[in-house]
């Protein structure tokens, strides 16, 4: 008797792992979605959001759901989700976001649409060029400059859009930095071994449909690779730095910084050393803070031209 029942328990043990197995491997399928999701949450894993450069960060799911439209995350981070979900549900449109690295953390942030123009069907008149009047004015009126998400304007041809990794809003306009591929400036989305036509600042009112080349950037020689790093504001004076290839060490090179004189023109206010001891991730940012870079004559920037 006693051989007997335990014949039977062993039978009832293996029944219930077989259910189990089948179980399992029913649910793995994506029979039981309701279950799935759950269980999917529950091993999906902690996002990664660390970062250095925008380049670091993506947009991607992290909660296996269907609906899941992602937030930013590490580019080499992916959600563990071994259950499927076969739900058939309509999820709503996903906003228009992009991932981007500030302070060492992965950012999501709306892609800015440009603004309509309510005349552009009208025939009235052709769009007026932004000038560096317009950016005076912005000055005069005390208007903040803050840097912004990517804005939705048509670039000119001879500018791609991985080039550009800096937007600003300045009061009534935008700015954008064109940059080319360099030692300094890995461009994800651009050939290392790229010639950029134009390199430089461009703008455009938020109305605007294309934008304007407001200041053209070029090298003495080709491999200086100066490039626009920066826009910021200080005692009512907007500066932009330049920084090129010619350092002793990666990342490092010598820094112009421009400003616009009181007849509007941009001229050279700064020469610097931009080096290594950048600490912010982001050494275009980090290079507004003139007091950690190492002063030099003008004469020792020498190698940009602008216009």
């Amino acid at each position: 008797m006693p051989a007997r029942g335990g014949k039977k328990i062993l039978k009832i043990i293996i029944i219930i792992l077989a259910l189990a197995i089948i179980a399992l491997a029913v649910n793995i399928s994506g029979f039981w979605t309701f279950l799935n999701w759950p269980l999917n949450k529950l091993i999906a894993g902690t996002p990664d959001g660390s970062c250095y450069v925008s380049s670091d960060c993506k947009i991607a799911p992290t909660t296996c759901g269907v609906c899941d439209c992602g937030q930013a995350v590490n580019k080499n981070w992916q959600a563990y989700c071994p259950f499927k979900n076969r739900q058939i549900i309509h999820c709503k449109m996903c906003p228009s976001v992009q991932a981007r690295c500030l302070n060492y953390a992965c950012r999501t942030e709306k892609v800015i649409p440009s603004q309509p123009n309510p005349n552009a069907n009208l025939n009235i008149q052709p769009q007026v060029a932004v000038t560096n009047a317009d950016l005076a004015a912005q000055l005069k009126s005390k208007a903040d400059l803050t840097e912004t998400a990517p804005v939705e304007i048509p670039l000119p041809a001879s500018i791609k859009a991985g080039q550009i990794q800096k937007y600003f809003i300045f009061g009534d306009l935008y700015l954008a930095l064109v940059l080319q591929p360099s030692m300094n400036v890995l461009l994800p989305d651009v050939p290392v071994n790229y010639t950029a036509p134009w390199v430089g600042v461009l703008a455009a009112r938020k109305n605007d449909t294309t934008w304007t080349q407001i200041l053209r950037l070029s090298d003495q020689v080709q491999t200086d690779k100066n490039n626009p790093y920066y826009l910021w504001l200080k005692g009512n004076k907007i500066f932009l730095s330049v920084v090129d290839q010619n350092g002793a060490g990666s990342g490092e090179g010598m820094m112009k910084v421009l400003t616009l004189d009181n007849q509007n023109h941009w001229v050279l206010d700064g020469c610097y050393y931009f080096n290594g001891t950048y600490t912010d991730g982001d050494y275009f940012i980090f290079s507004q803070y003139l007091d950690k870079a190492e002063p030099r004559p003008l004469s020792e920037c020498s190698n940009l031209r602008w216009e």
